[in-house]
């Protein structure tokens, strides 16, 4: 038990009674301070304290006979009597002995001790400090008298407890814990015990490694602390708490200096000595664990009485102090790890010196370091309305019970910014990301609304003002595809994070035309389309009451616990499904209405556009008026001059339209229960009470997640885990698309650089792995799919695999540089694959735009490359006559390649086919000369050019009968005659009659090529295949060709 009486300014009278096993800092017994006692017949047995084990008096008088103070106990002086400046007189009959410290009895200034027939021995230590200072026995001095060792201890019976001040050197060390004298505190030969309290470490400034005494608190502080001499001390303690909230820890100190820990995290510093001290921190306090207080402290160097006091309250609670320590060490299904302990119920309990991630404490220093256990302390979970402040109404009175209990609303809609969106629906997601709720009473704003009569509030992290704005003002908006439609949608969407995470142009483009493809917009836009094929026309009308705009960011607990336990791309594509990818940045709140109308080809070309959005609005007015008829019974009242009734009925025969898609204002508007809003005017009225966002700009969530957070168990930060979660996700989300046009399939055929055996024997193993592509550019871009299956191509080929992967049709493709994978059974990673032929293909007709294939099936690696939707004109210039002459055996000879095609490959098809005959008139002077004449010296054209690269830009020359003698200059001459570029042309000389071939450096033996073309299978890869490099001659329709094909 703790100190029995503490007295100040009182009077006291004892009798009768046994105390033993209390303790105290001062007075194991009892503190006394300017007070008077009278103790008759009273047994004081194994009491403890830092000074005064039993009686620890301060300007005090003390009176009374028959008394015993045996086996007590004091750290430092006065086991049984601590006196300052005090008197005792008429002490008859005590008996003090076997108590255990420097002195038994200690006297200090002017304080005067007289016993009378008393039983104090020689062996009983007395020390007197100050001339004033007397101890006296039948009027005889005993001060200065050394202890001695006790031979009789009297024979009580003690309680088997623990909670009691024991001394490191209190200990046998016969690994046999006697609970009288031993405790797991001070002594191995104890291994466990729990207690409720706290534990005290004293430890002398010369030696701070070791404690010179150990011993227990009850509770978390001191009240009166005196030593001789400066001390460093250390108390630790558990606690919990019923509810994880925000909680003060408050110290109030007196000449100390402190430090305050939690979970091991330094709170306070304030180790400087101070006579008066007080400080105070604020901090989130996890429920159902256990929670490690410490506190270090340091005494002064001038003999003062020193003390402290600590507290716990809850913010926004009227209760004080909670705080309610205890101490255990060794004790099973306590919730805490001690070292060495066996005990499967603590194995994940809290470690007193220890940080462990995943142990569910946050106790890590940096809190970032471990979002597994922190999650509570980096993100918040605070109430959605502001408390009401308390005015002190009479609490039985109902009206003032009412008026001290009033809330004032949030802003109506702000709930729906806290939420992620979902990119393929643009809808929002039920799980919470942000926390818009109201920690504190004081920050925050507010916003009059008069019209309401209403004020509501707004948290720290969003300005807002009332902007109302409702008007049956339609806006109509023409689109050429339902995919125009979705595309012009994915705009409210800043995907620039996408870029500077690493994903690149490629990845932007991917999220643009994922963005908005399953919306119920886009959906029933669709399915417009597949029952008429025409334009869409989009009719809307819009009512805002609110702007909001994020000024900072605050994330909910909750989303940062369940982003914490994610570890891979899958598990991060799963969370991202769950709570989006999108947030608002920005929204402006209210209600629309919308409308699509799918207009035929035939109403489409006989209308222009603003036509078009003049009839679609009529169609929409109509249904919002009357949207049970469909929308065709008013048009007519709506009509302006430049339209009859037979034209809008002609328009209505020939378009298409959807329900009127309703977004905020009253559940159920414009439905078809007849109770519900059905007229603009009720619909209006409903929207500043339930507004949701309607005009905004998102971005993606992984843009906002600090690169401080850390995946649990790993280095990745859990920034660059999201996005390759993100590219997962649009991988896996491609599929769910429903326009297979909007889309292109890539299938990839490879040959490992390494023993195609073992491939072949593995190749059934590789399923759901991940593929990682390096695209060109500066930088390069690196794709990363996952869940992709490689396939094998032919057994035993040189390019047994396949790899099929899918990417927008708008994307912007670009060289593929590297391709590799990993394989998840064995982490073995090829690098680099040779590539020897992609093709890419739309996935609804399969029509191929690209083949690649090495000269000799084998390698080395030939960049890829695909179009972008930019387009840079540029020019070719082909200088026929100097091309002719090429041909011609000697200076009379006329013949001249019949047919020069320039190619590209948008849609697959041939853009430019020129004639030569279309362009030479030829004059023979004689039978042997002639001259050539043309209007088109130089024959000009241009192809388009995309992202710095022609695509597939290819040129043909044809001839009529097969390669021969009819060639007389070299194939490098011949390329030369077709001026593009500098920078674009790509070619070296070599003599006639090889043929470059600038992958080597080198040129190549015209035989060897000869000798390619008889390979088994290769002659049918070239009709529909461009090279990035002249090739050779080879016959096409029976006709002698070369081939060339350039790019930057």
């Amino acid at each position: 038990m703790a100190i029995l009486l503490e007295l100040k300014d009182s009077k006291l009278y004892l009798s009768g009674i046994t105390v033993m096993n209390c303790m105290e800092l001062n007075g194991g017994v009892i503190y006394s301070q300017n007070s008077s006692l009278t103790i008759n017949n009273v047994n004081f047995y194994n009491n403890k304290a830092q000074i005064g084990g039993v009686l620890y008096l301060s300007s005090s008088m003390l009176y009374g006979k028959n008394n015993s103070m045996i086996g007590n106990t004091a750290l430092v002086s006065g086991s049984s009597i601590y006196s300052d400046n005090s008197f005792g007189g008429a002490l008859k009959g005590w008996s003090v002995l076997c108590n255990l410290a420097s002195s038994d009895i200690s006297v200090r200034g002017t304080s005067n001790l007289m016993f009378e027939k008393s039983n104090i021995p020689t062996t009983t230590g007395i020390d007197c400090l100050g001339t004033g200072a007397k101890v006296s026995h039948d009027y005889s001095s005993i001060c200065s008298r050394l202890p001695g060792t006790c031979t009789t201890v009297p024979t009580l019976k003690v309680p088997v407890e623990v909670s009691s001040i024991l001394t490191s050197y209190q200990c046998n060390f016969d690994q046999v814990c006697d609970p009288s004298t031993e405790s797991c505190l001070s002594c191995p030969d104890c291994k466990s015990c729990k207690f409720s309290g706290s534990k005290l470490e004293l430890f002398q400034s010369n030696n701070l490694s070791q404690p010179y005494s150990v011993s227990s608190l009850d509770g978390f502080s001191i009240s009166n602390f005196f030593a001789p001499y400066q001390v460093f001390g250390k108390i630790t303690g558990f606690f919990e708490v019923d509810t994880n909230s925000i909680y003060q820890l408050i110290v109030n100190g007196k000449n100390i200096g402190f430090s305050l820990y939690l979970n091991n995290v330094k709170l306070l510093d304030m180790m400087n000595v101070q006579v008066e001290t007080s400080g105070h921190y604020t901090s989130r306090i996890q429920s159902k664990v256990v929670n490690v207080l410490k506190l270090e402290f340091l005494t002064s160097t001038l003999n003062l009485q020193a003390g402290f006091t600590v507290s716990l309250k809850r913010v926004g609670d009227d209760q004080t102090d909670i705080l309610s320590t205890f101490y255990s060490q060794n004790y099973c299904n306590d919730g805490i790890k001690s070292d060495g302990e066996v005990c499967s119920y603590d194995q994940n309990g809290t470690r007193v010196d220890q940080a462990v991630c995943g142990d569910g404490i946050c106790n890590e220093r940096v809190f970032e370091d471990c979002l597994y256990d922190c999650y509570d302390n980096l993100g918040t979970n605070c109430p959605a309305q502001v408390q009401p402040i308390k005015s002190n109404f009479a609490s039985k009175d109902t009206y003032s019970v009412l008026l001290d209990n009033q809330y004032k609303q949030s802003l109506p809609g702000l709930n729906h910014l806290s939420h992620g969106i979902d990119l393929l629906t643009g809808e929002e997601l039920p799980s919470v990301i942000f926390d818009f709720g109201y920690c504190s009473n004081y920050t925050y704003s507010t916003i009059q609304n008069t019209y309401r009569g209403a004020v509501y509030n707004v948290p720290p992290e969003f300005y807002g003002e009332l902007s109302p704005k409702c008007s049956f003002d339609m806006q109509s908006k023409v689109y050429q595809s339902s995919y125009e439609y979705t595309t012009e949608k994915s705009k409210e969407i800043d995907f620039s994070a996408t870029s500077s995470a690493g994903g690149g142009n490629l990845a932007v483009q991917v999220s643009v035309s994922a963005s908005y493809s399953q919306s119920d917009s886009s959906r029933q836009a669709r399915s417009l389309s597949n029952t008429r094929e025409g334009k869409v026309i989009s009719t809307n009308v819009k009512c805002l009451t609110s702007k909001v705009t994020r000024n900072s960011i605050r994330f909910h607990s909750s989303f940062i616990k369940e982003i914490s336990r994610v570890t891979t791309p899958m598990e991060m594509s799963r969370f991202i499904k769950k709570f989006g990818s999108l947030y608002y940045l920005s929204a402006s709140l209210g209600g629309s209405l919308e409308q699509l109308t799918i207009a035929s080809k035939t109403i489409s070309s006989s209308k222009s556009e603003d036509e078009l959005r003049i009839a679609s609005s009529m169609s929409f007015s109509a249904s919002v008026s009357s949207p049970y008829a469909s929308g065709s019974a008013s048009y007519s009242e709506s009509l302006d001059t430049q339209t009859t009734v037979s034209q809008q009925q002609d328009f209505e025969l020939e378009s298409s339209r959807s329900t009127i898609i309703t977004k905020g204002g009253q559940g159920g508007s414009f439905g078809p229960d007849y109770d519900s809003p059905s007229t603009f005017s009720d619909w209006s009225n409903t929207v500043d009470l339930l507004p949701v966002p309607v005009e905004y700009k998102l971005a993606l969530i992984g843009g906002i997640i600090p690169t401080s957070w850390k995946v649990f168990g790993s280095n990745t930060t859990i920034k660059e885990l999201w996005f390759k979660g993100y590219d997962y996700y649009l991988n896996d989300s491609l599929s769910l698309t429903e326009d297979m046009n909007d889309y292109y399939n890539i299938t990839i055929f490879f040959r490992s650089p390494f023993y195609n055996n073992y491939y072949t024997q593995q190749a059934e193993r590789w399923s759901n792995i991940t593929v990682n592509m390096t695209m060109g550019g500066t930088p390069p871009t690196k794709l990363t799919y996952y869940n992709v299956n490689i396939g094998s191509f032919l057994p035993n080929n040189t390019n047994p695999y396949i790899i099929e992967i899918r990417l927008p049709r708008n994307s912007t493709f670009r060289e593929i540089k590297t391709l590799d994978f990993l394989d998840p059974s064995t982490n073995y990673k090829p690098q680099d694959f040779l590539m020897s032929m992609a093709i890419i293909s739309e996935r609804q007709t399969g029509r191929g735009y690209n083949i690649q294939y090495p000269l000799d099936g084998i390698g080395p690696f030939v960049p890829l490359y695909q179009h972008a939707q930019e387009t840079i004109v540029v020019p070719i210039e082909v200088n026929l006559i100097e091309i002719g002459n090429q041909f011609r055996n000697s200076q009379n000879d006329l013949y001249f390649p019949s047919l020069v095609i320039i190619t590209y490959g948008y849609n697959g098809t041939n853009v430019y086919e020129f004639n030569l005959a279309d362009y030479f008139s030829i004059t023979y002077t004689s039978s042997s000369e002639f001259t050539v004449s043309s209007n088109f010296t130089v024959l000009k054209t241009t192809v388009p050019m995309y992202s710095d690269y022609i695509y597939d830009t290819t040129i043909l020359l044809q001839w009529d009968s097969p390669m021969g003698a009819a060639l007389r200059g070299s194939f490098s001459q011949i390329a030369k005659l077709f001026t593009f570029p500098s920078e674009i042309l790509i070619i070296q000389d070599c003599p006639n009659p090889t043929l470059e071939d600038p992958r080597y450096g080198s040129c190549v033996p015209l035989n060897a090529i000869e000798n390619a073309i008889n390979l088994p299978g290769y002659s049918n890869l070239f009709k529909p295949t461009s090279f990035p490099y002249p090739t050779f001659p080879f016959l096409i329709d029976n006709k002698s060709t070369i081939k060339m094909t350039y790019y930057k």
